[in-house]
């Protein structure tokens, strides 16, 4: 959200610091707080100011987005959405499908988990294309079926 929601600054902040990163790795992110997305409850009346999907622009940082296909918070269609309005605002937005996969499939970091490999290999090569990492990553990208979309 500090990627693309202004105005919740405190008045106490550093104003010449930015909050705003300069690249987005996105693991099962929440786009759509709108009362057909994830989390409306929290934010009921004032879902438009925090949902991400609905408030991005020119000037939203370039992200990768990873998700299962069968993901129930985080529906491929909705991913797919914010990367037609990422690009539609100027912006770079990689999104990553793996096929069969829930919420949460790539976070066991334990040797075993292919998923986990995969992803930080696709998220190491973004960072490296846009010049944030030199070098090729370092981790071995076991075979595992996803779609680019």
């Amino acid at each position: 959200a500090t990627a693309t929601i202004p105005g919740f600054e405190d008045e106490s902040d550093d104003s010449s610091i930015s909050p705003k990163p300069d690249a987005l790795a996105l693991f099962n992110p929440v786009f759509d707080k709108s009362p057909d997305g994830f989390g409306y409850e929290r934010v009921k009346d004032r879902w438009r100011e925090f949902s991400p999907l609905h408030n991005l622009g020119k000037g939203v940082p370039p992200a990768i987005v990873f998700l299962g296909t069968r993901d129930p918070l985080l529906p491929v269609p909705t991913a797919a959405s914010f990367k037609r309005r990422m690009n539609e605002a100027g912006t770079r937005c990689d999104v990553w499908a793996y096929k069969d996969q829930g919420h949460a499939f790539f976070n066991y970091c334990n040797g075993s988990n292919p998923y986990f490999n995969a992803t930080i290999y696709e998220a190491d090569r973004f960072l490296s294309l846009l010049g944030y990492l030199d070098g090729e990553p370092t981790l071995q990208n076991k075979a595992v079926e996803a779609t680019r979309l």
